[in-house]
């Protein structure tokens, strides 16, 4: 079986996108997490400062 240099950058891109696809998930999965350690840390610090009022 020969492969032409179309095929080859066909399956090129492809992996390229679906490697960047991934890391675009990623990166949005821990742009999330971020936001929810942040609100989870803030609900902490409001109900320790009603506890010592």
């Amino acid at each position: 079986m020969k492969i032409s240099p179309c095929d080859v950058l066909v399956i090129v891109v492809t992996t390229a996108l679906v490697l960047f696809g991934r890391l675009n998930v990623e990166a949005e999965n821990l742009k999330f997490d971020k936001f929810v350690a942040q609100h989870i840390e803030l609900q902490l610090k409001g109900v320790l400062l009603r506890a010592q009022q």
